[in-house]
């Protein structure tokens, strides 16, 4: 059995600079690279001698191989952070300019020119930036540092020599069929080797496959359709043998998965996929698509589609039958998880929010425990006082959780005690805050910039008054009773 320390799949820049990166600060890992496309000096493509695109196969010279499609490129690398993608919005402004300026002195290290184009002065320049002001347009200075073509391949087979030459196993031409789950963790990878698929296992496995690896993500939807569809069958057919070929062995274990699902869940999720895969053929960004699935899949109250509907309504037909009375239904909460605490009593006014789930604790309950942290004065606990740095709680977070900084952004917070109140215009919070890891990250966050142990409460917001034929679960019981369906609606 093959055994690495880590595995990376995919030799573009996300791989190399994984590589790269953890060879400069002194790593000893025993690390695969897997790459597709070949290595650099032996990507040529015949359409310089023969005029036109011969459709190599397995694979494109110019857009797979050794550093990607950045090898044949023009070389330019963009040194603002003005200039690009979504990355400033993720992790702020002036963390990603100095990861920029921290990549482009590697890029020096291994060669490259020196000369920085694109920032330039004088009377023209302001003349064309005041016209800029006026149309209602930024004009961005972008320094550019221009490697070129020839200058670029160049560049990168210097760093494809300095990872041989580290110790780090290189594999070209050979791709990763799959990942090895076991335990709920990854393993390893399955590599095609020739007609049959070749395991190797890792302690750690990063994926870095880029744009030419985003076909996997249709695959992954097609088999995750291909899933439920099985458990659909076992769920609802007596003799599945004939509608599915698979050993006994299998088919059993199918009916062991199929049995922690309902019959509605089941088809949401299979709902959930087939659309995704068919806006995954045409899409833009798979990735998101992909994302967007995932959630929806993982959380339905954010789905409003009748067949979330319809397994939402089975999760309350299910508490129902477990005696819980029909008015008292709450909303399902996963398990392992605190459900919110009960409302005040009849002659207490609710307060205008409620507290999220306590996140796990992983300290001891034995052994000395810490000195209870006293109230500053003028905080106590009625006391209700805007939270100044709670930017530079944003800022925390936006390198220990993204996706949390990402639906805080425009937020703000009020500390009451040890309770902060947290106001965010984005509804997704409140689903993201429940989460346990970003539950901990943000009381991290808020403890890294106040010194304080804290809880979280999300602040309520008014109800916006909505029309019964705008409400999806009203519109789907109509519909419903119209087919001759009877529901009854209980208090």
């Amino acid at each position: 059995m093959e055994k690495y320390d880590l595995i990376i799949v995919g030799a573009g820049p996300a791989g190399i600079f994984t590589a790269v990166e953890l060879l400069r600060h002194g790593s000893k890992k025993k690390m695969l690279l897997v790459e597709k496309g070949k290595p650099v000096e032996k990507r040529h493509c015949p359409k310089a001698e023969v005029g036109h695109c011969v459709n190599c196969r397995p694979t494109c010279a110019i857009t797979t191989g050794f550093s990607g499609a950045g090898a044949f490129s023009d070389g330019k690398l963009s040194l603002s952070y003005e200039v690009g993608g979504d990355l400033p919005t993720l992790i702020g402004e002036e963390f990603a300019q100095e990861l920029i300026d921290y990549t482009d002195k590697i890029y020096l290290e291994f060669g490259a020119d020196p000369h920085v184009e694109g920032i330039y002065t004088g009377e023209d320049i302001k003349e064309i930036r005041k016209n800029a002001i006026h149309a209602g347009l930024k004009l961005v200075d972008c320094p550019i540092r221009h490697l070129g073509t020839e200058k670029a391949q160049e560049l990168y087979l210097a760093i494809q020599n300095y990872l041989a030459d580290n110790g780090v196993e290189m594999r070209f031409n050979t791709e990763c069929e799959n990942i090895i789950l076991e335990e709920e963790g990854c393993k390893g990878v399955l590599l095609k080797d020739g007609d049959s698929l070749l395991p190797v296992y890792a302690d750690e496995v990063v994926i870095g496959t880029g744009r030419r690896g985003a076909d996997w993500l249709e695959r992954l939807c097609a088999e995750l359709i291909e899933y439920f569809r099985g458990l659909m069958i076992v769920k609802s057919v007596e003799k599945p043998d004939d509608l599915i070929v698979a050993p006994p062995a299998e088919i059993a274990r199918m009916r062991e998965e199929a049995a922690a699902f309902s019959l509605p869940a089941i088809l949401h999720c299979m709902d959930v996929l087939q659309q995704s895969l068919e806006r995954l053929r045409g899409g833009v960004s798979r990735r998101v698509e992909m994302e967007m699935a995932l959630l929806k899949l993982c959380t339905p109250e954010l789905d409003v589609s009748p067949e979330s509907m319809l397994r939402r309504l089975k999760s309350l037909e299910d508490a129902v039958r477990a005696g819980q009375a029909a008015g008292a239904v709450s909303p399902a909460v996963p398990a392992g998880r605190e459900a919110f605490p009960p409302p005040p009593a009849a002659d207490e006014p609710p307060p205008p929010w409620e507290e999220a789930p306590p996140a796990p604790s992983t300290a001891s309950v034995s052994g000395p425990q810490p000195a209870p942290v006293r109230e500053p004065p003028g905080e106590e606990a009625g006391a209700e006082q805007p939270m100044e740095r709670w930017n530079d709680v944003l800022d925390g977070l936006s390198a220990s959780c993204p996706p949390l900084y990402g639906v805080l952004l425009g937020s703000t917070a009020a500390m009451r005690g040890d309770l902060v109140l947290i106001s965010a215009p984005n509804d997704m919070f409140r689903a993201l805050v429940t989460r346990d890891g970003n539950k901990a990250a943000l009381t991290a966050a808020i403890r890294a910039v106040t010194g304080r142990p804290c809880r979280i409460g999300i602040r309520k917001t008014a109800p916006s008054p909505a029309k019964e034929e705008d409400d999806p679960l009203a519109a789907f019981i109509r519909s419903s009773r119209e087919l001759g369906v009877d529901i009854t609606v209980k208090d």
